[in-house]
């Protein structure tokens, strides 16, 4: 009996059977148990193939987090800007309790100065356009004079929910609305 030969497969497809299986080993095992081998074999391929993509297992969460960060955020529309930032809040929350907090954690502390930059880029983006996105829906029922803020103050729900997960590892719904009513509104309302 002949034995089956596997498909070989090549560019965006092998590419996203490894983003896909980091992500997969990271919520599986945690981020401190991940390896080249588990990833290389949950995506069907070599390590040697892995090598030649990252260089680290930092670079390799976060290049899965850069590419398929953005497929995984719902959109948030309330009905009231308030709404829509403790939903954000709690967007955020969730996705850092499935990720693990020990996994974000682990890829700053182990980021090469080369690829904080890249990592923060990349949250920068991501929560810029869901913030912005928030402001301008807020802007256009009239609770906000313009959407047009300092990005600093668009980012600043981010930051500070961010801030709170990985020092405190939670950010409880208290904490939250103590965040959204005392220090993003009146900022976002001037």
């Amino acid at each position: 009996m002949e034995a089956k030969k596997q498909r070989r497969r090549t560019g965006s497809e092998l590419e996203e059977a490894i983003r896909g299986a980091i992500l997969e080993e990271v919520l599986e095992l945690g981020y401190n148990s991940l390896t080249f081998e588990g990833v290389a074999r949950r995506a069907g391929t070599s390590k040697t193939v892995l090598y030649r993509r990252y260089d680290s297992i930092p670079a390799m969460v976060t290049d899965a987090w850069v590419h398929l960060t953005p497929s995984l955020i719902p959109s948030i529309d309330t009905g009231t800007l308030r709404g829509d930032l403790m939903e954000l809040g709690r967007v955020f929350q969730s996705r850092a309790e499935r990720v693990g907090v020990e996994t974000l954690r682990g890829l700053l502390a182990g980021s090469s100065t080369n690829l904080l930059p890249v990592i923060g880029a990349r949250s920068w983006d991501v929560a810029h356009e869901l913030i912005g996105h928030v402001l301008l829906q807020a802007a256009k029922r009239g609770e906000i004079p313009t959407a047009e803020l300092s990005p600093h103050v668009v980012l600043l729900p981010f930051v500070l929910c961010l801030h709170h997960v990985l020092f405190f590892g939670h950010l409880d719904e208290v904490t939250l609305a103590e965040l959204v009513d005392d220090v993003c509104l009146p900022l976002m309302r001037g």
